[in-house]
Order: structure tokens, then sequence, then C-alpha cells
């Protein structure tokens, strides 16, 4: 199998709606798209040396957190777009008389979280420290090597359609609960962030970041491994979801309000 070029790989990364409520999720499976990207000779996991892109969406669970963010921009002008884009769905949520701070479900607290801050801190460390060279529209191709955020929905279907049209190659899905969907259009790698998860599901996870928490490994080998199995994936190894014909597809309609 001849491997896919490092240089061309624009990883999107995604986690299920349930994922950053349950324990230790933010130091498994979260963790690892950043220590691909640190790890010694995988830095170009995220662009930053080969030349390559990656993308992260989830506009909606990015509320209150923008100070976190603000230091990671690019620019002035990069921020401010990233702003256009809250406010836009702010704006949208008011005009059904919602709010997003209620963006929380039943999973969330029975997993621990006491608000959506919280749930939303989890949601924006999967792109880990690099910078934010740029903040696109749903679907819109991206134009910056480097890290770049995508406006859309929580809802997965619709937020992997729209990170393929802005140029996605491989999906990296994290999820605590299990979320076995793929998609019709891209690979989809699976990342179990507990031990429970994996074991239920071990035809359907591609990767279990808990032994993080219980084998001894340092998140820079599990990042380098997790790389080497986006590069397999890229280079035409079937993930358990292409494997099984999950083929799930959705587009985000406009006016839609999802969490």
């Amino acid at each position: 199998m001849k491997l896919f070029s490092r240089s061309l790989l624009v990883p999107a990364l995604l986690c299920s709606g349930f994922l950053p409520s349950l324990a230790h999720a933010g130091d498994a499976d979260l963790a690892l798209p950043d220590a691909a990207a640190r790890a010694k000779i995988t830095f170009d996991f995220l662009g930053l040396s080969l030349g390559g892109s990656a993308i992260l969406t989830e506009v909606t669970e990015m509320v209150g957190v923008f100070n976190m963010l603000f230091p990671r921009f690019r620019s002035i002008g990069v921020a401010r777009k990233f702003q256009k884009l809250l406010k836009w769905y702010t704006q949208l949520a008011n005009k059904m008389g919602l709010t997003l701070e209620s963006n929380l479900v039943a999973e969330n607290i029975k997993g621990g979280l006491i608000n959506p801050y919280i749930k939303n801190l989890g949601a924006v460390r999967k792109g880990g420290t690099t910078p934010i060279e740029d903040v696109v529209d749903y679907a819109e191709p991206i134009t910056k090597k480097g890290l770049s955020l995508m406006q859309g929905p929580g809802n997965d279907p619709e937020s992997v359609t729209g990170l393929v049209a802005s140029g996605a190659t491989v999906i990296c899905f994290s999820t605590g609960k299990g979320a076995i969907t793929g998609s019709a259009i891209c690979p989809v790698i699976k990342i179990a962030s507990n031990e429970r998860t994996f074991l239920k599901l071990p035809r359907d996870i591609d990767f279990d970041a808990s032994r993080l928490l219980h084998d001894r490994h340092s998140l820079d080998s599990l990042g380098e491994e997790l790389l080497g199995r986006v590069i397999k994936t890229a280079s035409g190894e079937k993930t358990w979801s292409e494997k099984w014909k999950q083929r799930q597809f959705q587009i985000w309609t406009a006016g839609k309000l999802s969490l």
C-alpha cells in the first residue's frame, strides 16, 4: 500500500455530543489530535511543517470560549470572523425563542457537567494549541494552511458533510458513548474516550484512546499512533464504518438551529 503524503492530509476534528461529559474524556481522545501535532516527527498533522491543513467545527459548542481562543487567532480579522459566526448563531436562536446556552443534553448532565461552558471547553480542546489561521463558512473551501474553524452545528452528519466540502480528507471522530455513524463521502476514524465503550464496540471503534489512562502510554506515543492510523486510512485502509457500509449523509439546512 502506497502511503498518502502527510503534506496533503486535511484531517477534520469532531466529537459526539455526549463525549465531553464522560469521565476522563478531556484527558484522552480530545487531547490526542494535538499530541499528534506536537510529536517530534508528526508535527505536520495539523499542517505546520509540511504545509498541510486541519479543520475544526461545531460552533454551537464554542460559545463562551472566545477569550480562551483569542490568543490563538492569527489576526484580529480572523478573530472578528469567528465573532461574526457566533453572532449569527445567537441571533438565529433568539428568533426562535431559544439560546445557545441550553446546549446541554441529558447525558451531559448525567456525566457531571454543571453548565454548557464546561462542555464547550472540551469541544475546543480538540484543536490543540496551534494558531487558528482562518475561519470559514459552512462548506466553504479552506484556503489557508494550518488550522481553520468552520461554521457548523454540533449535529454529526451535518457537520461531516460541511467539513468534507471544505476540504477534509479524513474525519477524526471522538466518541464517549460509541456513535457508529459513518459518512458516504469521507472515511471516519472513531476514537473512544473510555475502555468500556471500546470493549463493547470493538468492531465499530477504530482507536482506543483510553490507553492513555490505563496502559502507561504517553500522549505523544498515542498521538503518533493515531497519525499513523490517519495516514493508512487516507491511503486506502478501511475504517470500521466503511466496512459496515455506514454511509450517512446530511446537509445543514440554512436557518435550521442544529445544536
